[in-house]
């Protein structure tokens, strides 16, 4: 049985951000293209979504809840709620992210 994929609204601001960012700064095409590839592999979670590793960042707090899949420098963070895969977040995985996921993280728990 299939998971279904929900993004937060998070979530979808950071794309909608990381796209904005490269077809200002680059190529709009490229910035289609990127979104395109972060849904696709985005969406491969629905059969198997334990692959993803526990971010190192969050399991130096020990925070095991959340689990990231990469696509290029781009790290996706979900997490699994019974048969859903909510995607929490989406960054540049050339940042300093342990702050921005904690901060997410509990915000989202908020909601």
């Amino acid at each position: 049985m299939k998971y279904s994929i929900r993004l937060t609204e998070d979530a979808k601001q950071d794309i909608d951000s990381i796209a904005l960012y490269i077809a200002r700064n680059d190529d709009p095409r490229k910035a289609k293209n990127l979104v395109a590839k972060l849904k696709t592999e985005m969406k491969r979670l629905d059969t198997f979504p334990e692959r993803g590793a526990y971010p190192e960042e969050l399991l130096l707090l020990d925070i095991r809840e959340v689990r990231e899949v990469y696509y290029g420098p781009y790290r996706m963070f979900y997490r699994i709620v019974g048969r859903v895969v909510q995607i929490l977040a989406v960054a540049d995985g050339r940042r300093d992210l342990q702050t921005f996921l904690v901060n997410r993280i509990f915000r989202e728990a908020e909601v």
